[in-house]
């Protein structure tokens, strides 16, 4: 994402791009391209909240102070320490790395297993159900062309759910001395 890709005036990030880390035919080495995002839905404006919002005022900041300690042309606002584009392997090793440190100290039964920076969207879509919002609005900050595809994969969200809103229902219930059963 490019600087020009944030809209905090109107509160929104526009998903329009796909940068890829790959050996294109007549590359001499990897290079990053960019390519148009994998589906027309996956263009979309995602909302911005005042959380995400304060977080991307601070990579704004870095990314200034980066621009200036390494002067490499670099538009993307998510970079390396030497102010060069992020690929999934960079963030896959950030990862690890975070992992080892937790699991240093562990047993191996409570160790945490090694997951991929996709993990996270994966983790977002839950805690929007959890939040209780729709289905609907989900398959829109997801991208995904239908809300089918959103629900076949969080459907296993949907259902730890229904033990748990169930049980609200007895929680919003008025009294039964403030009900008149005449």
């Amino acid at each position: 994402m490019t600087l020009d890709d944030i809209d905090l005036d109107n509160a929104f990030i526009n998903v329009n791009k796909t940068l890829v880390y790959a050996k294109y035919l007549g590359d001499m080495k990897k290079e990053f391209h960019i390519e148009p995002p994998k589906t027309r839905s996956s263009i979309r404006e995602i909302p911005i909240n005042s959380v995400c919002r304060a977080y991307l005022e601070k990579q704004m900041r870095l990314k200034e102070i980066l621009d200036v300690k390494y002067p490499t042309g670099c538009k993307y606002l998510f970079v390396s320490s030497r102010n060069n584009p992020l690929n999934t392997q960079t963030y896959n090793d950030a990862i690890d790395a975070v992992l080892r440190q937790i699991n240093y100290r562990r047993i191996y039964e409570d160790m945490i297993g090694h997951f991929s920076g996709h993990t996270f969207r994966h983790t977002f879509a839950t805690r929007c159900f959890e939040a209780g919002i729709a289905p609907k609005v989900v398959q829109k900050y997801l991208g995904h062309a239908t809300l089918q595809m959103t629900m076949d994969l969080y459907t296993h969200v949907m259902e730890d759910r229904l033990s748990f809103d169930i049980e609200r229902l007895c929680n919003d219930r008025p009294n039964d001395k403030d009900v008149d059963f005449a």
